[in-house]
């Protein structure tokens, strides 16, 4: 079985809104996102927008905690 690009999106379109959730996370968190950061802080960024992935999906299912 071939293994896929994991960074592949799903939902054709679906970019621009990943880019404007990565670039609202990090503002959030206070992180200028780029080549010149660090990689824990570029991280960083991509485990919270999987939270808040996740905190939205339970939420549309109606699991709010």
């Amino acid at each position: 079985m071939a293994r896929r690009n994991r960074n592949e999106l799903l939902v054709p379109g679906a970019r621009r809104s990943m880019e404007r959730l990565k670039e609202e996370t990090a503002q959030e968190m206070g992180i200028e996102l780029g080549a010149d950061q660090t990689a824990r802080n570029n991280g960083a960024v991509g485990g919270h927008m999987v939270k808040n992935l996740i905190r939205l999906g339970e939420e549309s299912l109606g699991k709010k905690k």
